[in-house]
């Protein structure tokens, strides 16, 4: 990985390409080696192939190229197409339907339901097993049209192939924005993304996460969200309550050691307070 400094205010910022983890495994799909996560990651390399990379990949599958080891399991695959709804039809329904149809002919999945895409709406494909008599959602991939996919996007390079995805600095505008909103409790594991992303070796630009947070809301409305800092102690209380309630793991299924929130929270202050001495400038 590359890192570049900046000069002039003591910044350091991701250059713009640079190399991921490689996959584990250098099968095709269909070998029963690869993991989940493997799997959304060739799926996605064979989208943005199709498409000549009109996809930004978002979400926690990026989190975890970026962060393998420590990154927490998700069971989704998420990313933005610059396309109208008519192609995305053409071109990316098709190969999401190849994915779930080969997950059931290898017995790893059984059904699934694909929602249509709108201008305005996003689209999924939801992939099921039936286990006893519970039907479970086993994959899930959702995709949103975003005309502009590049403001706050880095290129990145996984099994040497170059693909678009969410900056370092988009990713952690998101999750202030989630762990500041009301909707913090049921958002708890973006604090613990958050906090594996700051106690990690990967730096970022604080005046370009805050410029993203106040683009994908305004700057009243990131203001208000900072005042409620230093969070109450009932709010406190709820989240290191939700937070004790949540389980953690790796893609591999093994634990992850859960940290103490307090001392989780107390990393995360250090970027909210560099956002509130950065607004206030």
């Amino acid at each position: 990985m590359v890192m570049q400094t900046i000069k002039g205010e003591n910044r350091m910022k991701l250059s713009n390409r640079f190399q991921l983890n490689p996959l584990a495994h250098a099968d095709k799909l269909t070998d029963d080696k690869l993991t989940d996560l493997d799997m959304y990651i060739e799926l996605f390399i064979e989208i943005a192939k199709e498409t000549d990379n009109l996809v930004k990949l978002k979400g926690n599958i990026l989190l975890n190229q970026l962060l393998r080891e420590t990154a927490r399991l998700t069971k989704d695959l998420d990313f933005d197409v610059s396309m109208s709804v008519e192609q995305y039809n053409r071109v990316i329904v098709p190969l999401l339907t190849k994915f779930a149809e080969r997950l059931i002919s290898e017995g790893k999945a059984d059904e699934y339901t694909i929602r249509e895409i709108s201008e305005n709406t996003g689209g999924d494909i939801k992939i099921f097993k039936r286990i006893g008599d519970k039907t479970v959602t086993v994959y899930s991939v959702d995709t949103n049209i975003k005309h502009d996919i590049r403001t706050g996007s880095s290129k990145y390079v996984i099994n040497n192939y170059e693909i678009l995805g969410s900056s370092l600095e988009r990713i952690l505008a998101d999750k202030c924005l989630a762990t500041l909103s009301y909707k913090r409790f049921r958002r708890i594991k973006d604090f613990y993304d958050i906090f594996i992303i700051l106690n990690s070796d990967l730096n970022f630009d604080v005046s370009e996460v805050l410029e993203l947070m106040v683009l994908s809301t305004s700057k009243e409305e990131v203001k208000k969200l900072l005042e409620v800092l230093p969070f109450s102690d009932e709010i406190m209380k709820q989240s290191e309550h939700a937070w004790k309630k949540f389980s953690l793991t790796r893609f591999s299924g093994a634990e992850i050691g859960k940290p103490n929130f307090i001392n989780m929270y107390d990393v995360v202050t250090t970027l909210y307070d560099s956002l509130l001495i950065k607004i206030g400038d």
